[in-house]
């Protein structure tokens, strides 16, 4: 599992925007089989607070490169929460994950 960190602050109401360099077992960047899921947790990892997909191409013409934008919505995410993002995605016949957390101000 690649560890991305901390990914930032985002206010509540505002959009979190989501980047990933899919990577091979040899940590090259490789175009993914399947589309990156994400998933965001709250603090407990009891039940997902969100989930969504990545963009289905290369973007900028960077290979396995990802992108996406969250919404964060009131209604789902509370301020002063710690989030956690688990993006899953099949490359080079391997399941890959990467998890990264942000903070909602």
């Amino acid at each position: 599992m690649l560890d991305i960190g901390f990914i930032g602050h985002v206010a509540a109401g505002g959009s979190l925007p989501l980047a990933i360099q899919c990577r091979d077992s040899e940590f090259k960047p490789v175009s993914p089989t399947s589309v990156p899921l994400y998933r965001v947790y709250p603090d407990g990892f009891g039940s997902y607070a969100a989930s969504g997909y990545l963009g289905e191409s290369d973007t900028g013409g960077k290979v396995g490169f990802r992108t996406g934008s969250l919404p964060i919505s009131t209604s789902t995410f509370s301020a002063g929460e710690l989030y956690t993002i688990l993006f899953e995605y099949r490359a080079a016949g391997s399941e890959r994950k990467a998890i990264g957390t942000f903070l909602v101000d």
